[in-house]
Parts: C-alpha cells; structure tokens; sequence
C-alpha cells in the first residue's frame, strides 16, 4: 500500500452544487504505473442538513444599495419584498442594516410554510432609543405574522433581550420572551425551524422557546423583522438561509483535475477545473459522520492521470468531488483544509504496482574536493530524492578519519522542508577502524532496510561519538553553482540533530550549493 504526502487542500472547504471542493497531493507514483486501489479520506467538521437551500444572502453588494434592490446569492424572484414602504434596510459592509421609523419587514416569497431560516443579528442603542431586529416568518400581511428577535434593553449594563411574538388581525401577542437574556453589542445567531405546527426558536445554537400554532401555519413568506425609534442605525443582519425541507442529499463525484502537474487552488478554483474522463459515484454521504471518512474506491479516475504520458512521479494530482443532482447553492458539508490544521488534512491513500523499481546503486555523488568534520553533536546530513522507487538497504559514505573518531552512527530520516525530521528510520554504525586514515569509501548496511517511493526526499544522516577534528566527510561547494547534486542539498546541525541549516548558507553567497560524496543502494553495497 503506498501513501502520498498531503501537500496542500485549498479551494473552498465547504461545498455543494457549483461550489467544488478540491484536494491537491503530492503523489510519487511513476508514470504508467497500475492502481490497484485508491481512497479518498478527508477530516469532516460538518454536515449540512440534507435539505434544500432556497435563499442564500451574504449581503455582498455596494454600500448604499437597498435591500429590495439587492440580488440575493441565490432564490426565488422576485427576491427581497419590501412589505412597508420607506422602511429602508440597505447595505453597509457587506451586512444589511437597518434605518427605520416604526416597524419595518422585508420578505421572500419561499414557497413553504415550513423549513429552517438562519441569520446572523446585531442590535444596539443610541441614548435612549432602543433597536430591535430577528426573524420574520410566515408572513402574511401587516396585520398577519410571527416574528422572534432581540432588542438591546435599556437600564445599566449593555444586556440584550429576547421576544417571540405573533400578530393576528392587527393585534401583537406575546407568545414567551426572556429578559436580559445575553450581553448586546456582540453578534448573535438566530434560527427559527418550523414543522407543520410546531416552531422552535434558538439563539447561538441554544433552544429559547417552543410553541404549536395550528392556526396560523400557512402562510410562505419569511425574512427579516425590525423595529425602531427615530430613523438612526439600529440592527444588522447578515448570512440569511433559508433552508425548505425535503430534499435528499445527492451522491457525491468524483474525478481528477486532468492535467499532468495540477496547480494549487489559489491560482484556478475546483469548479473551473477540466475534468477527467473518469468519474467515480461515492454514493449518499448522509452516512459520513463528523471525523476521517473513507471514500469507496476512486482507483480509475487516479490510474488516468498518472497513465497520462507527461505525468512524472512527484507531480501534484487533485481530486475533486460535486454533488451528482442540483442542490442549489447548498453546501453539502465542510472539511478540515490542510492549511487550517495540516493534521487533519485530506489523506490519499494508494495501492498500486509500480511501473519500474530500482536495484544496486540508486542515487549517488562522487566528486567531492574537501572534507567537512564532524562529531558527538556537531551531524551532518545529505538530503536525496530516489528517482525510482526501491527499499534501501546500505549506504556507502567517503570518510576520512584524523585521529580516535569513534563509532560512526549514520542513519536515514525523513525530511521536512529540505531538511532532516524525526528519528532514524533505519540504522547502521561504521567501527572506528573500519574508517580509512588516508580517506575511502565506507560501506554500512542499513537496519531495518528503508523502503523509499520515487520522488520523496529524504536526509542520510551521520554522527560520530568522538571530536569534531577527528573524522569528516568528503563534499564540494559550488558558489554560484552548478548545483552538484540537483536531488539534495548537504545539511549541517550544532545541537544534534535538533535543528539544521544547508551548509551553503554558512559563510557563503547566495547561489552556493554544497553536497557529499554519497551513494544509496537496493542491495548490499561492495
């Protein structure tokens, strides 16, 4: 089974229909070799509820432009309704806000008595002058409505109130309330969910009130409700849903970016993306649970862009998923993006054959001009990247000794950056008189033998238990270059191996670069 470094997921991470969501990895696979299997297993923080998004709205618009103007992310025409007249909410800062003199609604015709409808509010006051903004739902008419907000309270102190209200023929009744119930001056979310009777109201994700109303429950319009004194800013709002009921969840697709190096999602999104032949069906995601899921099998559409003819083992492949039916402007779910916390990134995890492997010498550096010493905490490292994938199993090393060096330990690291990261994979130690006094190759086998992909980078790393006059290691500086060994640079460390430095930074210009004699071998070296 081969695993793939993650390398980056951008994009968006969440997503729904035209909303993609991409996964780019750095994948060392040769070209032309055979997927056997391959899985997709990203990190879900959540799952949308598997209904219908029927109004979306951000508010993103030009300052000054009024609500009833306004194009919605997406619903239904004619959009935003001003219901009263001269009761303005126009956009600043990308938020709605309100200006008012009395009661004010605005309403979207959804079409469904029921559903959820979500929005983000914010109320203040001004002396004495107190705002009041929140849902409005199942409105009729002026006269005929329900709404639930919050209003900042006046008295010491800045609190914040809520009220759960319906009008019936003109006439307001207090259906629950609860008063200085949080701090004002802070954004809370507020949610209605309506079910054939019932209404539950929340507040930041808490239930507030519950009620039945087998009276009123017919009506389609929801939106936002508000009410102030004079005619100052009282209320924002901001990221208004409606969410109607019913709708399944569509199967999620997927398929691969199909080009032979896929570019990062910072320079083209998901969705704008050629699309490979190749699709695979993952069926319902309404079983995928908050954590790692695993995806079924997405070996064809990875087996096409790594059969393509420039693909080369260490390129960059992303996949990407959509929903297989129109969802509207929903998303389907959010994951964890590496960027945001690089442990909970999307994994790939790949089992294939490959199309060639490597056998006896494998990567190597022979032409070094002086020697670098080292010792008990002064390491020295040589990074290299395998052009074929092969297990390694000895390292032959130039060294030459200039008094009691000790035992050699060289041992083989993964890398990090360019540079050597966590314990030895795999070991071996060179005896002190094993180290020729007039400079030769040193042959050490590696236990437990490393098995090493194409195109990875990885660090040899050698130390000695005696002075750091007593024994170096052959290598070459080139200022201003060529690069001697264009797979690896040559490293250095002063604390034992806890943090490195490329030895071409040290005491040298820029454009310098520095590598050991080295050579890295499939079999026991001679």
């Amino acid at each position: 089974m081969g695993y793939t470094d993650v390398d980056v997921f951008a994009g968006r991470d969440s997503f729904g229909n035209d909303v993609y969501g991409g996964f780019r990895f750095v994948v060392n696979v040769l070209q032309g070799s055979e997927i056997l299997s391959a899985q997709l297993e990203p990190y879900l923080e959540q799952m949308y509820p598997a209904d219908e998004v029927g109004v979306l709205d951000h508010f993103s618009d030009v300052n000054g432009t009024d609500l009833n103007v306004h194009a919605m992310d997406f619903g239904p025409a004619p959009g935003w309704i001003e219901e009263v007249v001269g009761k303005t909410i126009e956009i600043q800062s990308n938020q709605a806000l309100a200006a008012w003199l009395g009661d004010g609604f605005y309403s979207v015709e959804c079409n469904n008595t029921d559903g959820t409808i979500i929005t983000d509010a914010f109320v203040i006051d001004v002396g004495t002058n107190k705002g009041l903004g929140g849902i409005l739902f199942r409105y009729d008419d002026p006269d005929n409505y329900w709404w639930f907000g919050i209003t900042h309270t006046l008295g010491p102190g800045p609190w914040c109130s809520w009220y759960l209200y319906k009008v019936v023929g003109g006439s307001q009744i207090s259906v629950d309330s609860l008063y200085k119930w949080q701090h004002s001056y802070v954004w809370h979310n507020l949610k209605v969910v309506l079910d054939g009777d019932n209404i539950k109201c929340y507040i930041d994700g808490s239930l507030q009130a519950e009620t039945d109303d087998s009276a009123h429950n017919d009506h389609t319009k929801h939106g936002l409700f508000f009410r102030g004194e004079l005619g100052t800013p009282r209320g924002y709002w901001d990221d208004f849903e409606y969410i109607a009921p019913g709708t399944p969840s569509p199967n999620l697709i997927a398929a691969c970016d199909d080009v032979d190096d896929s570019d990062g999602f910072d320079v083209d999104l998901p969705d704008t993306r050629t699309l490979t032949t190749a699709r695979e069906d993952l069926g319902s995601i309404s079983g995928w649970t908050a954590g790692w899921n695993k995806t079924s099998d997405i070996s064809d559409i990875i087996q096409e862009v790594i059969s393509r003819p420039g693909w080369e083992c260490g390129n960059h492949l992303s996949v990407i998923l959509y929903p297989a039916a129109a969802c509207s402007d929903a998303e389907l779910m959010r994951v964890t993006s590496y960027d945001g916390n690089s442990a909970l990134g999307a994994k790939l995890y790949l089992g294939y054959i490959s199309s060639s492997s490597g056998s006896g010498k494998e990567e190597y550096y022979d032409a070094g001009a002086a020697l670098l010493m080292f010792g008990s905490t002064d390491w020295l490292a040589q990074t290299f990247t395998p052009a074929l994938p092969h297990t390694l199993k000895s390292v032959r090393l130039y060294l030459d000794k200039d008094g009691t060096c000790g035992t050699v330990t060289v041992g083989i690291r993964a890398t990090s950056g360019g540079q050597p990261t966590g314990a030895d994979l795999g070991s071996g130690t060179i005896a002190e008189g094993d180290v020729p006094a007039a400079g030769g190759w040193v042959c050490v086998d590696i236990t437990p033998n490393v098995a090493l992909p194409c195109g990875a980078v990885y660090a040899i790393v050698v130390r000695a238990d005696g002075d750091l006059s007593s024994i170096g290691w052959l290598y070459t500086v080139n200022e201003g270059g060529p690069d001697p060994y264009s797979g690896g640079e040559m490293q250095f460390s002063d604390d034992s191996g806890a943090t490195w430095t490329d030895v071409a930074d040290i005491g040298h210009p820029a454009g310098t670069f520095a590598d050991a004699d080295f050579e890295e071998w499939a079999d026991a070296c001679p």
